[in-house]
């Protein structure tokens, strides 16, 4: 039998599945043997760098020491044999101090430390050799010209120096080997150890020194030529890894050659000859044997199945015959079917019973959805209503909402709403991420206006009842009228804080009004009435004044009393129309029905529920717990509108500040305690200045550091009494301090007249504790130099005491000027006294700035045409600013990006730009390449990214309004050919265009929530 043609493999047709073969057949250069000899060549070279570096680095600190032992070793054996009493009976002389080198019995001392300073003293003559013969050749191969060898043939390698009274008797310096170079100056700088021992008369006493120093280029040579051995060692161990890492090689990959030549010959199709064959290998390891036994066990089975395949093609024959034998007996049972038919009649008429039942139900439940209070309808992808609304939504409606789509319903006529919710429910059909759905929802209408009532709308995703594969949204309508009335009670709520905040702030013209009302409604109204003047000039005086009440109330907001006023006003106007028939007793009358203490009494009885009764204990004086002003603020900012909390919020935390000369109340004395602690002599002081008040909460920690710089000005500037008399000062020691506001800045300055700050010892300290080098601090002034007392950890006490030492005072005075964004610094004359001066930022609680428009929104175009000059490389052309549009309705392009904004300013955020720009944007961010289909998924990401950056950057121009302020995260969707509408709302837009298409930027300035 031919053998059968192999399938393809799934997913590819016959004509590609050959060329799929192809590509495996030889195109990979990436072999098992070259990784797993390079595998093994790499961690040995590894290993053998890193030894030999750590050898070399050890040998390198090793040197050192062991030129100190020689060096110290030869300055002692001369020092020991000049000071023998030898080798003064040697030379003829009494002492060292007559020594003279150049007489003839010096000549042999001489020659014996000629021999102390050479090579061949301490190395053999062929170790010599060896050693200049590398060196010459070293010098011949390297071109560096800043490399020069000098070794003369004496080869003198220990610098030795012989004084005696200040005299240089001996010294071989200018025979040392010299070794020149960049390298080679900064190793001998390190190698560089000298060792002195002294010379002693026979009294003990030192008349000269001996000094060695081993020439620090031997040492370099030595550890240069130990690099270079290593080096070789190096070449030497990769050459036999090398060796290695291929007889290793061989027992794993000559068995995978054998299996690659039995599978190559199953791809040639030679199935005969591979299924009547087993694999059989030499000598593989244990993983390549299992693979060869499993490659067996398949070609086995390939066997069984292909005589398998004969037997069931038999067996089909047999089966055909069988299968006529059954038509036969099928038409018997078809008869005894039909008997069974009668029965399922029956059946169905039982079904059918079902169904008027389940029908009863459905009854059931319309009839609860109807009498709800709410309506529910529903609708699938195609945003047609389905027929199963409940009866509330036609009486909301009032009418029918079968031929209704969804979209068309809620849009009341206006067709580019209508497109925008088309485009937006047909996005979040197509979403399945439960995250952004809940992002989109938002953006859906959820109240409207319908016969005079307001909708709210509710929506849910529920299974559709039609196609369980898909869902459906259901929409839940609720009359919200009565929900207005309670807005109103909100409102209420906003105005009696409001009328709190006024009472707070301006406190004292409140009670001064609340005086003035109780005189003239206990005293001036009666003397008005009994006075000699017409009643019509008395109700005249007494609607006036009641008119001015009225009005200096409503300034503080007490309502009641303002309501009552007002009616008290329609009252006299009436008396004045007949004020020409009126007696006294009749005006009087009516006066005694007017209860001005109990329409007061009500305005200041809410006061009391909020602030306490205390708060009026005295009569010029507020009483509140600053807890209570605390529970306010969190109040307004949870209840009042952000323009609201803007205007109302910087009055009310003004009670809280302080003048900041309270902060600084306690040092004169702190400072007085002190000196006399430490026996010192200092003038009592006061701080001086201008009346600035603060939020002690910010200025507190800073205000606590100074105790460093009042301290060290005791412990360190102030000198004592007897010095600063000697001086021609006044034996006490002044301070001063004083505060004053120089533009937006709070400047805090201390002066004292001690003994100012030497530079000199500051440079010598600060070289000392490496805070600086030498040549830095050589260049710097020394108005600069003073500055590094405030540097961490600095100090020019040696000695650490319960008062200074450290070195962290004037530091932590620095760190909490410019954690506020101030600065420290210090001027001093030594002699004469130092001054610190501390500038810190201040900011007057004048309300937050103002909201203009579209100044305030500048920015957004600036930032929009930066992002794309830079991220997109994209130049944009933009209009001259925004413009406000005679519209309600905001007209998108192909994408649109959504930004929320609240708090002091609030609205929204709008880019919308054409496809165009935006798969140039696209392709901008993502600098891969890309299919279209790709780019298409990437659109609104890619958007989303650029509004959220751009907005962003633009906050940052808006650091007043910081903490009124927040961005919520960015929406985008398809909204091509569509609009949405803000009612009662300023949209603010500015087009643009590229080469590559246009966009527009919009700031939706929302007045209320838009529709």
């Amino acid at each position: 039998m031919s053998q059968p043609n192999p399938s393809p493999q799934p997913g590819l047709s016959p004509k590609t599945a050959p060329a799929v073969v192809g590509a495996y057949s030889g195109g990979n250069r990436r072999t098992l043997k070259k990784r797993i000899r390079r595998t093994i060549n790499l961690a040995s070279l590894i290993n053998i760098v890193l030894f030999s570096l750590i050898m070399i680095v050890v040998l390198s600190f090793l040197f050192k020491p062991m030129s100190a032992f020689t060096a110290n070793m030869v300055s002692h054996t001369v020092a020991d044999s000049m000071n023998g009493e030898s080798f003064l009976q040697e030379q003829g002389i009494a002492s060292l101090e007559q020594f003279d080198p150049e007489v003839p019995q010096a000549a042999e001392w001489r020659t014996r430390m000629e021999q102390a300073g050479k090579i061949q003293t301490y190395l053999p003559l062929e170790a010599k050799e060896a050693i200049e013969q590398e060196l010459d050749k070293q010098h011949q191969e390297r071109t560096h010209p800043a490399f020069t060898v000098n070794w003369d043939a004496e080869m003198d390698v220990i610098d030795i120096k012989v004084e005696i009274a200040d005299k240089v008797v001996f010294t071989n310096k200018e025979r040392l080997v010299m070794l020149n170079g960049f390298w080679f100056d900064k190793l001998s700088h390190f190698y560089n150890v000298e060792a002195s021992h002294p010379l002693l008369d026979a009294s003990g006493k030192q008349v000269g020194s001996v000094t060695a120093v081993v020439a620090p280029q031997v040492t370099v040579v030595l550890l240069l030529a130990a690099a270079l051995l290593f080096i070789v060692l190096v070449i030497v161990a990769m050459w036999i890894t090398k060796l290695i890492s291929r007889l290793l090689s061989i027992p794993v990959l000559t068995p995978l050659e054998q299996l690659n030549a039995k599978i190559r010959a199953m791809a040639d199709e030679d199935y005969e000859s591979t299924m009547n064959s087993q694999i059989v290998l030499n000598r593989p390891f244990r993983e390549i044997e299992e693979l060869a036994a499993g490659t067996n066990r398949i070609m086995q089975k390939m066997k069984g199945y292909n005589e398998l395949l004969r037997h069931q093609k038999a067996t089909l024959e047999e089966q055909t015959q069988i299968l006529e034998e059954q038509k036969q007996t099928l038409e018997d049972q078809n008869e005894e079917l039909e008997a069974q038919n009668d029965e399922l009649f029956r059946s169905k008429q039982l079904l059918q019973e079902a169904q008027r039942s389940v029908v009863r139900s459905e009854r059931a439940i319309r009839n609860v959805l109807d009498n709800a209070g709410q309506g529910f309808l529903t609708f699938g992808p195609d945003f047609r209503i389905d027929p199963d609304y409940s009866l509330e939504c036609t009486k909301l409606f009032n009418k029918s909402l079968e031929y209704f789509t969804f979209p068309e319903l809620i849009a009341l006529g206006d067709p580019e709403q209508q497109r925008f919710l088309e485009s937006l429910l047909a996005k979040m059909f197509h979403e399945t991420d439960p995250y952004k759905r809940s992002v989109y929802m938002p953006l859906l209408t959820d109240e409207i206006e319908v016969n005079g009532r307001h909708i709210h709308i509710g929506y849910k995703l529920i299974p559709n009842a039609n196609d369980e594969t898909s869902e459906s949204f259901m929409a839940i309508l609720t009359d919200i009228t009565e929900k207005r009335e309670m807005q109103s009670q909100m409102e209420a709520e906003r105005n009696i804080l409001k009328m709190v905040v006024k009472v707070i702030v301006d406190y004292g013209d409140y009670t001064e009004c609340v005086r003035d009302f109780k005189n003239f409604h206990d005293i001036e109204l009666a003397e008005l009435l009994n006075g000699p003047e017409p009643m019509r000039t008395k109700l005249l005086h007494v609607y006036r004044d009641v008119h001015t009440f009225k009005g200096n109330f409503a300034q503080f907001g007490l309502t009641h009393v303002v309501e009552r006023l007002h009616a008290l006003e329609n009252e006299l106007s009436e008396l004045l129309r007949s004020s020409d028939g009126l007696t006294l007793a009749e005006v009087s009358g009516a006066a005694r029905r007017w209860d001005f203490r109990g329409w007061l009494q009500r305005d200041v009885e809410v006061l009391e529920s909020v602030l306490g009764e205390s708060f009026l204990v005295q009569q010029d004086v507020l009483l509140i717990d600053k807890s209570k002003i605390i529970e306010i603020e969190k109040k307004m900012l949870a209840i009042l509108s952000p323009g609201e909390c803007k205007l109302l919020l910087p009055d009310l935390r003004k009670l809280r500040y302080r003048p900041f000369k309270e902060l600084l109340k306690s040092y004169p004395d702190y400072v007085a305690g002190l000196a006399e602690r430490m026996e010192k002599l200092v003038a009592p002081f006061e701080v001086r200045g201008e009346e600035v008040v603060a939020d002690s909460e910010t200025y507190y920690d800073f205000s606590r550091s100074l105790i460093h710089v009042f301290r060290n000005i005791v412990d360190h500037a102030i000198e004592p009494a007897d010095e600063r008399v000697a001086a021609g000062k006044d034996e006490y020691g002044r301070i001063d301090c004083d505060i004053r506001l120089e533009g937006r800045s709070l400047v805090v300055t201390i002066r004292d007249d001690g003994k100012g700050i030497d530079p000199a010892l500051i440079r010598e300290k600060a070289l000392e504790r490496r805070m600086a080098s030498a040549e830095e601090l050589d260049g710097m002034s020394d108005r600069d130099v003073i500055q590094l007392v405030f540097g961490d950890e600095f100090s020019t006490r040696d000695q650490v005491s319960d008062l200074s030492g450290r070195g962290i005072g004037l530091s932590s005075v620095r760190a909490e000027a410019e954690r506020l964004g101030g600065s420290a610094k210090v001027e001093s004359t030594v002699g004469v006294g130092s001054t610190f001066t501390f500038e810190l930022p201040y900011e007057e609680l004048t309300g937050l700035p103002d909201i203009e428009f579209p100044v305030m929104i500048r920015p957004l175009i600036d930032h929009t045409k930066s992002y794309f000059n830079e991220c997109v490389d994209t130049r944009i052309e933009a209009e001259d600013g925004f413009r406000m549009y005679a519209t309600d309705k905001l007209a998108l392009q192909r994408v649109t990006a959504f930004v929320t904004v609240k708090g002091a300013l609030e609205g929204m955020f709008v880019m919308t730009m054409d496809e165009g720009l935006a798969r140039t944007l696209v392709r901008g961010i993502v600098l891969d390449p890309l299919e279209p289909a790709e780019e298409e998924a990437l659109l609104e990401d890619c958007l989303a990214e650029t509004a959220n950056t751009i907005l962003g950057n633009s906050f940052r121009m808006f650091q007043s309004l910081a903490d009124f302020m927040l961005m919520e995260p960015p929406i985008t969707f398809n909204t091509e050919g569509a609009s949405v509408k803000y009612a009662d709302s300023e949209i603010w837009t500015c087009r643009m265009k590229s080469a590559a298409g246009e966009l527009a930027i919009s700031f939706v300035n929302m007045k209320k929530t838009s529709a």
